[in-house]
């Protein structure tokens, strides 16, 4: 299996109070961020979408690891550049240099 480097998940956002609106914490309740009220142009929907991709962050990387081989077989004879933007999105999750 990979060498996590990250927090492990599963990871949840949980509302916090007036400033920090959003709190994503691990399994044993650790921050792994607070999204605070006083960001320019970001309203309270903006701060709670935030916060549950950020919290869905481990599962959606292990997802799109898990079904990248099966996405390879299948795109063979059809580039869509969906693979590349996979191993991509990977990489930047992971912080990976591709070059």
């Amino acid at each position: 299996m990979d060498n996590i480097k990250h927090t492990s998940g599963p990871w949840m956002a949980i509302k916090t109070g007036e400033r920090v609106v959003d709190t994503v914490i691990d399994k044993k309740d650790s921050i792994i961020c607070q999204l605070h009220n006083g960001c320019i142009n970001h309203n309270q929907e903006h701060i709670n979408q935030n916060a549950a991709l950020i919290s869905a962050a481990p599962e959606l990387l292990a997802a799109v690891k898990e079904l990248l081989p099966y996405a390879e077989h299948l795109a063979k004879n059809h580039d869509t550049g969906v693979i590349e933007r996979a191993k991509a999105a990977i990489a930047k999750a992971t912080n990976i240099d591709q070059s």
